[in-house]
């Protein structure tokens, strides 16, 4: 029936879509969901495979959060060389890097906490600026 294309994200879509449609939607729109979906499914895969050939360990969005590991943007050649690379699959099927040791890093991060600091600092110090300015 499926032929030698079937894989299992194009059954998940075509029963999501015809669920779509029994519930209501416009058939165009429960299609053009589905391909989406599967045009997301299957990039994801490739990423997946692409990641597993560079030997970067693929993690779930769960555990980035559980673990506070931070996302990375730009070069991520010295985590691949300090072996704290991997890679989540973002919705769009795209690989979001992380960093799974930060530690090793600390020279070159700057944590958010920190960044909050200084501004609560910086606001602070302005506050207390004005008030000063205010009695003389």
């Amino acid at each position: 029936m499926y032929g030698s294309g079937h894989d299992a994200a194009a059954e998940k879509v075509i029963g999501e879509a015809a669920d779509s449609i029994t519930r209501g939607y416009p058939a165009g729109t429960a299609i053009r969901h589905a391909r989406a979906g599967l045009d997301r499914a299957r990039a994801g895969q490739a990423t997946r495979e692409r990641l597993a050939a560079a030997g970067i360990q693929v993690v779930t969005g769960q555990q980035r959060a559980r673990l506070g590991w931070p996302r990375l943007y730009g070069d991520t050649a010295p985590h691949a060389e300090a072996g704290c690379l991997a890679a989540l699959i973002g919705w769009s099927g795209e690989a979001e890097h992380v960093c799974t040791n930060p530690a090793t890093h600390a020279v070159n991060v700057v944590s958010v906490r920190h960044l909050r600091g200084l501004r609560a600092y910086s606001v602070e110090h302005a506050r207390q600026e004005r008030k000063e300015h205010v009695r003389t």
